[in-house]
């Protein structure tokens, strides 16, 4: 006996519905993060001033917080003073570079919608979403290690739409990883030197 119709529309439904399910959940994480981050009654500066694995906790989940500041820069600033200024910005850069996995992840997960909207008919010839795939894939090294280096609030933006563009995820964590890392480092560095 051969497969009906409906059962393939039954393995696509199910797919659909896993798909939305780790949508679901990723934003949940993020906004759940987010909201605790902004009224959560934690010291952080406790957590994370004393030891080199609360250093790295607090800048991991820092760095899972979306579109809000994180306590993880600040942390990293006293942290510089009291603690081996290197080991501060490695473990504290790393720790950030781990969590923007999360707005990655989220854009990634999101490409199993389908969007409404599209871009204006002007564009069409000149914007195309291959023609941004490309570029992102071509300069994405520089661009991500740029953002990442300089105090950027827009990031999340741009990790999401990295994941979005199914960017190699490999190609996507090295420069975020080197950014935050030498972030970390100057951050942790002009600390111990005042």
């Amino acid at each position: 006996m051969g497969k009906s119709r409906h059962d393939g529309n039954s393995v696509s439904t199910q797919t659909g519905f896993k798909n939305l399910l780790g949508f679901l959940l990723v934003l949940c994480l993020l906004t759940g993060l987010t909201i605790a981050s902004i009224i959560s009654p934690i010291p952080w500066e406790d957590l994370g001033s004393g030891s080199y694995l609360g250093l790295f906790i607090v800048s991991m989940l820092s760095g899972m917080i979306a579109f809000a500041p994180g306590p993880a820069h600040g942390l990293m600033f006293s942290a510089g003073r009291v603690l081996n200024p290197v080991l501060v910005g490695f473990i504290g850069g790393t720790g950030v570079a781990l969590g923007e996995i999360v707005t990655y992840l989220f854009g990634l997960s999101g490409r199993s919608f389908k969007l409404p909207l599209s871009p204006p008919k002007s564009w069409t010839n000149r914007i195309s979403y291959v023609g941004i795939q490309q570029w992102v894939n071509k300069w994405w090294f520089l661009v991500g290690f740029f953002l990442t280096v300089i105090p950027n609030p827009f990031f999340d933006v741009v990790s999401i739409g990295a994941g979005y563009l199914k960017l190699n995820f490999y190609k996507y964590f090295i420069p975020v990883a080197l950014g935050r890392i030498t972030r970390a480092l100057l951050i942790a560095w002009l600390s111990s030197r005042f």
